[in-house]
């Protein structure tokens, strides 16, 4: 009942507004409130990384609130723990792959619920809408309306999480491709269990292709590539791999050609991208990231150990520099975890963070290929992982994101056990031995 509840609230991220708060909040997030209570008291160890990034942050919060900017702590408080709750989702998924669930339960009722999203959302956009994404005025914010592209397929009519502005849904169905691709494909289920996992990366790529997101698209294109090239390599491999990829740029093609009129609006923002090239202005680019890297640079030179003290922009008078005609400073982020963490917790509690996230993700690289299913874990997990932390991460806020990094960890959380083991064998002088957990259920 927990797994599917968590699943449901994670994979069908709808949009829910919240008047009192006039702020726009996740499935995700009640599903981090409902299991705060059980976390507390069933899951006794937390990672000391975690808990060391925790404290520190708070000690910067203190510092900050104390010396430069008082009068914000709610705030603050507020935003340090939008930025941890995530993690709560993970500590579910370690409580839930160290119970009896079977993983071929845990797959199949993430399949089956993503795969229903990315349907509905296609036929809505196909058969009803007629187009993925439109370009149009919107709220950002309660009172701040900017015009910009548009997620306009619905769930049944209700709008999704993020839909006011693309990137943000676009990475969920990127995520999405990669869940069927590694648990539903990669992993060689049942049959009926790859046909439904198929649907779900063809409806997940024409959302992802149709928004015109261009983080969503090469995240998917990594995936492929670990999907394609990870592991031991074979000539059968090698031909396959070449035969999916010749697929993938037909069935990408003929997407672009359904939704050819919105790529023709899309086309001027790509001349508009060439000329930013030729006349040196990365800033443009970027849309604006690299100017908002050196805003966190020199607010880090400023306060190296405590950083903002997740007191957000102008903190230290910075500018927004490329976006400050268009809209205020509220909500605005990095858009990159780790510089973004850094800059909001300071350098020391940034640095417990960041080897946090190398311990929940080093086992996974360290998982032996002695036999099948081995390499089928292995490469499944490298065409999640190596695409979420080093594009999603890098050009996002990837596990941040209340759409996307909850699902992610919640998997990570799950398997964890699973590649510890398996890496730990590994170490060891006996020989590694299929987990019989990876085993498929007859």
């Amino acid at each position: 009942m927990l797994l599917f509840l968590s699943a449901v609230l994670l994979c069908i991220p709808l949009r829910i507004f919240v008047p009192a708060l006039g702020v726009e909040i996740a499935p995700s997030d009640l599903l981090c409130l409902l299991i705060l209570p059980y976390i507390l008291i069933i899951h006794h160890k937390i990672n000391k990384w975690l808990l060391l990034s925790i404290i520190f942050s708070f000690i910067s919060l203190i510092y900050i609130q104390l010396s430069i900017q008082p009068g914000n702590i709610a705030r603050s408080i507020f935003s340090i723990a939008f930025f941890f709750k995530p993690y709560l989702v993970y500590l579910l998924g370690r409580n839930i792959g160290e119970s009896s669930i079977h993983p071929d339960r845990f797959n199949k009722t993430l399949i089956y619920l993503l795969t229903a999203t990315a349907l509905a959302a296609t036929v809505d956009a196909i058969f009803m809408k007629g187009h993925v994404t439109i370009f149009t005025e919107f709220e950002r914010i309660p009172g701040e309306v900017i015009y910009g592209a548009v997620f306009d397929p619905t769930f049944f009519g209700m709008k999704f999480h993020g839909s006011n502005g693309i990137n943000g849904i676009a990475v969920f169905f990127s995520t999405a491709f990669m869940i069927c691709l590694a648990l539903g494909v990669i992993m060689k289920p049942k049959k009926s269990i790859r046909i439904i996992s198929y649907t779900g990366m063809l409806c997940s790529l024409i959302l992802v292709l149709g928004s015109g997101s261009r983080q969503a698209a090469f995240g998917l294109i990594v995936s492929c590539l670990c999907c394609f090239f990870a592991g031991k390599m074979t000539v059968g491999r090698i031909f396959r791999a070449a035969l999916y990829i010749t697929l993938a740029i037909v069935t990408s093609a003929t997407i672009i050609a359904i939704f050819s009129d919105y790529f023709i609006e899309l086309f001027a923002k790509i001349l508009l991208m060439t000329d930013n090239i030729y006349s040196g202005n990365w800033d443009g680019v970027s849309s604006g990231r690299l100017g908002l890297y050196m805003i966190i640079i020199d607010d880090l030179i400023s306060s190296p150990i405590f950083g903002t003290g997740f007191g957000g922009y102008g903190l230290f008078n910075s500018e927004l520099g490329y976006f400050d005609n268009d809209v205020s400073t509220s909500g605005y982020t990095p858009h990159n975890q780790y510089l973004g963490a850094i800059w909001k917790m300071g350098g020391l509690a940034g640095l417990f963070y960041l080897i946090f996230l190398w311990s929940i993700v080093k086992p996974f690289f360290k998982i032996p290929q002695s036999d099948e299913f081995q390499k089928r874990f292995y490469i499944a997990m490298m065409a999640m992982v190596i695409p979420f932390f080093t594009v999603f991460n890098v050009f996002q806020d990837g596990l941040s994101s209340p759409s996307t990094g909850p699902i992610f960890l919640l998997i990570l959380g799950f398997y964890w056990r699973r590649a510890f083991d398996l890496s730990s064998k590994n170490n060891s002088t006996m020989p590694a031995q299929p987990h019989a957990a990876l085993h498929p259920l007859n």
